[in-house]
């Protein structure tokens, strides 16, 4: 019975984390900027985004939580400032990771880090 609540918990988080780690979504009805036509598309800095030129509008995506889902055996996460200077999505990375064997490896970190994964 434990085994089963566990896995379901299991499930339920990483659900919650799916429907969290989303980009949110811009439509703005009238020319696109710059005399872009229809059909191109661009990417913009501040903010984040990636933008494309529609009929009679323009539609963009912004970064809302770049948090992997999924990461590495043997590898924690860690915030950092975002590269405002790359293109979407690079420039929407807040977090890194950090594997066993990687230089900046700190094993209390990574405990840490692993804890809190815990159920």
């Amino acid at each position: 019975m434990y085994q089963g609540m566990k896995s379901i918990l299991i499930v339920l988080v990483l659900t919650i984390f799916s429907v969290s780690i989303t980009a949110r979504f811009t439509y703005i009805v009238g020319e696109c900027p710059g005399g872009v036509e229809p059909g191109s598309e661009w990417f913009e800095q501040t903010p984040c985004r990636r933008c494309r030129c529609v009929e009679n509008a323009y539609e963009c995506d912004d970064c809302e939580n770049d948090t992997p889902l999924f990461l590495q055996d043997n590898c924690y996460l860690v915030k950092k400032k975002a590269d405002n200077s790359a293109k979407y999505p690079k420039c929407c990375q807040t977090h890194t990771s950090i594997c066993k064997g990687d230089s900046n490896f700190d094993q209390i970190a990574f405990e840490t880090f692993i804890g809190t994964l815990q159920l």
